[in-house]
C-alpha cells in the first residue's frame, strides 16, 4: 500500500494490507459499496466489504472477525498479514437516525459545515498506529474513534485497548480488569451496578475503572486460533450469532464467569478451549472516553466546539426557516415556515412548515414503495435511558407512511394517540426501506449547494427564456376526451457514440449541436413500457412502477419535487397544456415502467420515457403530434422537471439503426433525427459485441449539466477544447461507419471517453474510471452511455472473450445489449 505526500496511507511495513468493513445488512451494504472506491483510492486497493448473509441471519461482531479472517487470510502457510476490521453497522438501536446507515456514518466532527464521519476518524487514527503492530487483525468498533498519538511504544502481542471512565459508563459497555501483569483477568460485558461494584471492589477500584473502546488486536498466534475456532466449531456458529465481547473477549480472560446450573454454553466453551491459551493485555490509554452509541452522546460530542449554535451538516435552510441552538442538521432541507427547536436532531429528510420541539429527534425513511415516513421522538435526557427509548421505538406502531414526509410528520403529531392500522414500527420502516434514496438525497443536497453557488446566470436564464417562449405560443388544452381506451408502448434505452454533451443548453443555442447515438435493447427486452389509458373515474390518474405502482391524482397546482415519483407525469401534462380550467370528460391513467436497468443508469430513460408519454397520450386523446414536436415537448419537460437535460435522447428512438440527432443554433431549437446510411455486416459485428458494464455508481444528470455548461460559458480553456473536440468526433464517426471500420469506430469510442473525462471531474467519477480501468484487458473500447456520472459503461469486447469471463473478472454485473435496427 503506498501514499502520497499527504500521509492518507503509510507504506507496507506501516500500514495495512486490507481494510475490511462489516456492515450488518444487506441494505447497508448497498450503502457502502459507493464509498469503496474512494477508499480504495485513499488506503490502498484491498478494502472489502463484510455484510450478514442475504438470507437476513446476524453473523453477530464476533462472526464479523471470522468473516474477516477467512476474506484476508486466505490460508495458514500464506505470507503473514496486518488487517483492519472496521464493525462498521448494525441496527444502530440506540442511535436511531444512523439504524439504516450504520455507525460508521455516524458524524463524529464537522469541518467547513462538511459532516466528518466515524469511519473517517476511526482510519485516520488507526493508520499512525499501523506501523507500531505486529501482523495480525486490528478490530474496532466505529462509534468509538481513539486517539493514539500518546501510544508510542509497540504492540507484539493481543491487546484491548481500554480508557479510564467513571464507573457507571460500566453499565453500558465492557469493563476489562487486567491482573498485575496487565494480563484481562475479568470480563463484564454491561453489567448491573452491583455486580459491577463489587468486581470494581475487588481489583482494588473505587471511582474508575477500564472501559473497553471496542478496539483490540489479535496477534498471528491468535489469528491461527480463532481460525482454529471458526472451523471446528461450525456448526454452533450457523446456528448463533457469534459476539466478539459476548463470546470470544471473555473467554481470552483468566476467569471465567459463573453460568449457573446450566453450565457454560456450548459456543463459548469451544472459544474458552481455543481461545483461552492466548492472553490478552489490557493497554489503557489516557483520553476521555469518547463514544457516539446514543443520540445524546452524539449530539454532545458533534457540538462540544459549538454548544450555542445549531450545526449543519450538508444541510439548506430556506427562506423563514430556523433552527434552534445545540440542534444538529444533517442531509436535511428545510423550507417554508419551518422550526426546529433546541437540542434536537433532524436527519435525512425534505420538511416544510413544521414544527419540532425542543430535544426531538426527527429522521426520514423513504419506502421501496415510494412512500415516505417520517420517525419522531424525544431524545432522552441521559445515555442510560437510552435503551428503553429504543426498545419502544423500535416495538410500537407509531408512524404513518405519507406522499411527503412533512405529512407523515404532521399525521403522527395529529394523530400519535389515536388507533390507526396504518401505522407501523420502525423495524418495519428498516426491513421496507429503500437503501438508494439516502445515497441519492445525501448527494444531491450536496451538488444543490455547490450547484447554486456556481451557476453561472445565464444557464439559468436560457431555461427561463426557452420556457416562456414555448407556453406563450401555446393554448392550454380545452377537453380531455380519449379517441381510444388503451395505448401501450414498448422502447428501447439509448447509447452515444461520439458528441455528447453539445445537445444541452445554452451551447446548443450559441452554435447548434450533434449527437451521434442508437436505441438499444438490454439483455434481449425493451427496458421501458408506457400505457395510457381511459379510466371510469373523471380526473388523470399517474403511477409508476418505481413508487410500487401506487396511483397519485394529477394537480395543475402541485410543485415539482426532485424527489417525487410522479415529477415526469406532471411535465408531461403541464407540457400538454392541461390546466385546472381543463374539462375532464374521460378519466386517464398514464403509468410507466422501467425493468432490467438501474435507476440513474445514464441510459436516457426519463427522456425517453417522456418521449413515450407524449406518444401513448397523443394517440389516446387523438391529438396530432409530429415527430418534430414531440422531440421539442420532450425538451421543454425536461426544463420543467428541472434536469436541465438536451434533446439527443429522445432523438435515438424515432427510429432504429445509428442515428444523428441535431438541432442549428437559435431558439427555439429545430431537432432532427436522421438515420446514417451503415452496412448490414458492420451493424451485425458491432451489435454482437457490445455490452453494458455496471459502475455500481448513480446518474445523477442534473449537476454535471450544471457543472459543464458552467465551465463553458466561463470559458474555461479545457472544457471549451473538450466540447469542440466532441464536435469533431462526429466526422470521424461518421467517416468509420460509411467505411465499416469497426476498429477505427472503436478508437472513436475512445476518445469520446477521454474528452468526456476532460470535460468535467463529475462525469468520470471514482466507480466510473476503477470500473473502466479493469474492463481494459477484455474489450477494444469502452465509454460512459450517455453524460456520464455512473450507471454503466458500454464497451466493445474483444472477439476472442465472452460475456461471462468479463462478469466473472470483473465482479459486476456485465449486459448484453443489441443495437435495434427498426422502431
Amino acid at each position: 500500500m503506498k501514499v502520497s505526500k499527504d500521509g492518507a496511507v503509510p507504506v507496507r511495513g506501516e500500514g495495512f494490507d486490507a481494510v475490511c468493513l462489516s456492515v450488518g445488512t444487506q441494505a447497508q451494504a448497498r450503502l457502502y459499496e459507493p464509498l469503496l472506491p474512494a477508499l480504495r483510492d485513499r488506503y490502498g486497493s484491498d478494502v472489502r466489504l463484510l455484510a450478514d448473509g442475504r438470507d437476513g441471519k446476524r453473523c453477530g461482531s464476533g462472526g464479523a472477525v471470522l468473516q474477516a479472517l477467512t476474506a484476508a487470510f486466505a490460508s495458514e502457510t500464506a505470507p503473514p498479514r496486518k488487517v483492519m476490521l472496521i464493525l462498521a453497522g448494525g441496527e444502530c438501536r440506540r442511535t436511531a437516525n444512523y439504524a439504516l446507515r450504520g455507525k460508521a456514518m455516524i458524524p463524529a466532527a464537522e469541518e467547513n459545515g462538511e459532516p466528518v464521519s466515524c469511519l473517517e476518524l476511526v482510519l485516520k487514527n488507526a493508520l499512525p498506529l499501523a506501523g507500531r503492530l505486529a501482523d495480525g487483525i486490528l478490530v474496532c468498533c466505529a462509534d468509538i474513534p481513539v486517539d493514539f498519538s500518546g501510544a508510542d511504544c509497540r504492540f507484539t502481542q493481543n491487546t484491548a485497548f481500554c480508557v479510564e471512565a467513571p464507573t457507571a459508563f460500566g453499565t453500558r459497555h465492557g469493563v476489562m480488569f487486567p491482573a498485575e501483569d496487565g494480563a484481562l483477568t475479568e470480563y463484564l460485558q454491561k453489567p448491573s451496578a452491583g455486580t459491577l461494584r463489587e468486581a470494581a471492589q475487588r481489583h482494588g477500584m473505587a471511582d474508575a475503572v477500564p472501559i473497553d473502546t471496542g478496539w483490540v488486536f489479535f496477534d498471528a498466534a491468535c489469528v491461527a486460533s480463532l481460525r482454529r475456532f471458526a472451523a471446528e466449531a461450525e456448526a454452533e456458529i450457523r446456528e448463533n450469532a457469534v459476539g466478539l465481547y459476548t463470546d470470544i473477549l471473555p473467554a481470552m480472560a483468566r476467569s471465567a464467569p459463573d453460568f449457573g446450573p446450566e453450565g457454560e454454553p456450548p459456543l463459548r466453551a469451544a472459544a474458552r478451549r481455543i481461545l483461552g491459551p492466548h492472553p490478552l493485555a489490557v493497554f489503557c490509554l489516557r483520553q476521555p472516553f469518547l463514544h457516539f452509541g446514543t443520540t445524546v452522546e452524539l449530539l454532545r460530542n458533534v457540538r462540544r466546539s459549538t454548544p450555542q449554535k445549531p450545526v449543519l451538516l450538508n444541510s439548506l435552510l430556506g427562506p423563514g426557516a430556523s433552527a434552534g441552538e445545540g440542534s444538529l442538521l444533517e442531509n436535511a432541507l428545510l423550507t417554508g415556515a419551518c422550526r426546529v427547536g433546541r437540542d434536537c436532531l433532524v436527519t435525512d429528510i425534505e420538511l416544510d412548515g413544521v414544527e419540532i420541539p425542543d430535544r426531538t429527534s426527527v429522521f426520514g425513511v423513504r419506502l421501496k414503495n415510494g412512500s415516505c415516513v417520517t420517525v419522531s421522538f424525544s431524545i432522552e435526557a441521559t445515555p442510560e435511558d437510552a435503551p428503553e427509548t429504543a426498545a419502544r421505538l423500535w416495538r410500537d406502531a407509531r408512524f404513518f407512511p405519507a406522499p411527503t414526509f412533512s405529512e407523515s410528520y404532521r399525521r403522527f403529531t395529529a394523530a400519535r394517540s389515536a388507533p390507526s392500522a396504518e401505522r407501523i414500527t420502525l423495524r418495519t420502516c428498516m426491513r421496507m426501506a429503500d437503501p438508494d434514496y439516502f445515497s441519492e438525497w445525501r448527494q444531491y443536497l450536496s451538488d444543490t449547494a455547490k450547484r447554486s453557488s456556481a451557476m453561472h446566470p445565464r444557464y439559468a436564464g436560457c431555461r427561463s427564456l426557452l420556457l416562456d417562449a414555448f407556453f406563450a405560443g401555446r393554448e392550454r388544452l380545452g377537453v380531455v376526451r380519449c379517441r381510444k381506451d388503451r395505448v401501450s408502448l414498448r422502447l428501447p434505452v439509448r447509447i452515444n457514440f461520439s458528441g455528447t454533451w453539445t445537445d444541452c443548453m445554452p451551447y446548443c443555442i450559441d452554435r447548434g449541436g450533434e449527437v451521434i447515438n442508437a436505441p438499444i435493447a438490454v439483455n434481449g427486452r425493451l427496458p421501458i413500457s408506457v400505457t395510457a389509458e381511459r379510466i371510469p373515474e373523471k380526473r388523470i390518474e399517474m403511477r409508476n412502477a418505481e413508487a410500487g405502482g401506487r396511483a397519485a391524482v394529477y394537480k395543475p397546482d402541485d410543485v415539482f419535487s426532485d424527489f417525487s415519483a410522479y415529477n415526469l407525469h406532471r411535465a408531461v401534462f403541464r407540457t400538454l397544456g392541461i390546466d385546472a380550467r381543463t374539462e375532464i370528460r374521460d378519466g386517464v391513467r398514464l403509468s410507466v415502467a422501467v425493468r432490467g436497468v438501474m435507476k440513474g443508469s445514464g441510459l436516457g430513460t426519463s427522456s425517453i420515457l417522456l418521449y413515450g408519454c407524449f406518444a401513448a397520450l397523443g394517440e389516446l386523446l387523438g391529438i396530432a403530434i409530429t415527430e418534430e414536436e414531440i422531440l421539442t415537448f420532450v425538451f421543454i419537460a425536461e426544463q420543467l422537471m428541472g434536469t436541465g437535460g438536451g434533446w439527443q435522447d429522445q432523438g435515438a428512438v424515432v427510429g432504429g439503426g445509428l442515428r444523428s440527432v441535431s438541432s442549428p443554433p437559435g431558439l427555439p431549437q429545430r431537432i432532427k433525427s436522421v438515420r446514417l446510411p451503415a452496412a448490414p455486416a458492420f451493424l451485425s459485428a458491432l451489435s454482437d459485441r457490445l455490452v453494458l458494464i455496471s459502475t455500481g455508481q448513480r446518474h445523477f444528470g442534473r449537476f454535471i449539466v450544471t457543472d459543464v455548461m458552467s465551465r463553458y460559458l466561463q470559458n474555461n480553456p479545457e472544457a471549451g477544447a473538450a466540447l469542440q473536440a466532441l464536435t469533431d468526433l462526429n466526422g470521424m464517426t461518421r467517416s468509420c461507419i460509411e467505411a465499416s471500420d469497426l476498429s477505427g469506430f472503436a478508437a472513436c469510442m475512445n476518445a469520446q471517453h477521454a474528452f468526456l473525462s476532460e470535460l468535467s471531474p463529475l462525469i468520470c467519477a471514482a466507480g466510473v474510471r476503477e470500473t473502466a480501468e479493469k474492463s481494459k484487458r477484455y474489450v477494444d473500447a469502452c465509454c460512459p452511455c450517455g453524460a456520464g456520472g455512473g450507471g454503466y459503461l458500454f464497451a466493445l469486447r474483444k472477439a476472442d472473450v465472452s460475456l461471462a469471463e468479463i462478469q466473472d473478472s470483473l465482479q459486476t454485473e456485465v449486459l448484453p445489449i443489441s443495437l435495434i435496427q427498426e422502431l
